[in-house]
């Protein structure tokens, strides 16, 4: 029984100076909500990065595609009575009516 009262009274008095050690480790490493906030504070800053990054370049993209084709002032399309219809020619079987709107639809455009 005196061995066990020995090692307990040795242990008592080691005790203050792990003590000591365990409180210094303890101050030195990082507390869980510290390593939290941390983690919030990385994210948040990769998700507005990530953000202007992306409005950035569609900035950009715009910018550079309403630029790239040159202007060209709009020209007027072309009536559509200008264009020149064939008569059919003899060997083909179109009928005396087809030929006789396609001279008509000829001379209407030959004129303007």
């Amino acid at each position: 029984m005196e061995e066990r009262i020995a090692i307990l009274e040795e242990f008592a008095a080691d005790t203050p100076a792990r003590l000591a050690r365990i409180e210094a480790r303890v101050e030195q490493t990082v507390a869980r909500a510290d390593w939290n906030a941390a983690i919030i504070s990385v994210i948040k800053w990769m998700v507005g990065t990530a953000a202007l990054l992306a409005a950035s370049g569609i900035s950009i993209m715009t910018f550079a595609l309403s630029n790239a084709a040159p202007r060209h002032p709009h020209r007027r399309p072309l009536p559509c009575r200008c264009r020149r219809y064939p008569l059919p020619n003899s060997q083909n079987s179109a009928s005396w009516r087809d030929r006789a709107v396609l001279r008509d639809l000829n001379s209407i455009t030959s004129r303007n």
